[in-house]
């Protein structure tokens, strides 16, 4: 099975052993993971969508890679890997490529600690490859692009980065642990989520100096309004998820 092989390499290729790597995948979905998890998924075992997200995020990789990981795919990824972010004036360049789609940028930035302030009516665009997306079950129309100010997703996603986020746009979102945009409490904040049924959200700040709250009994209301897609790291070039 590729997944398994594929896993197995790239854990490798990051210098971690099956117990290091399981434990920063339990330290992302919240749930018990243990060296014999890993040895099993690369020994060919099912694993769970909420795993593989982990296991990419684990391993700095986009998620494409540990299913598949051609040339072909390779150089997609490296294509728009090569964005420079070294301040935020490449994202309002423009581009004349047909093989591109538009981003909306919206003014005023989401909150990682602090309180986020976005202006609805004043947004700007910018073009990208076609490679940028490469989840076919992504819709590029669904992608809007803010800033972040606060550091409680330290050093995950840092003050002044820009998250790419699958807008909700009345859709409904697979309750699967990862990175959102929500409301909580009336401000727009980007945090991670671990969905317990009927035991509410757990709201996670990857930062261990912020608490974390449960959305039945720290919050008045949580809302999702987008999952994290990417995000764009400020000085150090493009990010995956």
């Amino acid at each position: 099975m590729q997944f398994s092989s594929n896993l197995k390499y790239y854990r490798n290729q990051a210098g971690l052993s099956q117990g290091v790597l399981a434990q920063k995948v339990e330290a992302i979905t919240g749930k018990k993971t243990t060296y014999e998890n890993i040895k099993s998924w690369e020994n060919g075992t099912n694993v769970k969508i909420s795993d593989i997200y982990a296991l990419a995020e684990a391993l700095s990789i986009p998620e494409q890679l540990l299913f598949d990981n051609s040339p072909r795919t390779l150089k997609k990824i490296s294509k728009h890997q090569t964005i420079q972010a070294n301040n935020d004036n490449f994202l309002f360049e423009s581009s004349s490529e047909e093989d591109s789609y538009i981003l909306e940028v919206y003014n005023g930035a989401v909150g990682a600690g602090s309180e986020g302030v976005i202006e609805e009516a004043d947004s700007k665009k910018i073009r990208v490859s076609k490679a940028f997306v490469l989840d076919a079950n992504i819709k590029p129309e669904n992608l809007m692009m803010f800033k972040v100010v606060g550091d409680s997703m330290e050093p995950t996603i840092s003050m002044n980065d820009w998250v790419i986020i699958d807008m909700a746009n009345g859709r409904s979102f697979y309750e699967v642990d990862g990175i959102y945009l929500i409301n909580i409490d009336d401000t727009l904040q980007i945090k991670r989520l671990h969905f317990r049924g009927k035991k509410g959200i757990d709201i996670i700040s990857d930062n261990e100096k912020f608490p974390k709250l449960n959305s039945l009994s720290d919050c008045d209301r949580v809302t999702v309004i987008g999952k994290l897609y990417t995000h764009i790291k400020i000085g150090s070039g493009l990010a995956l998820k």
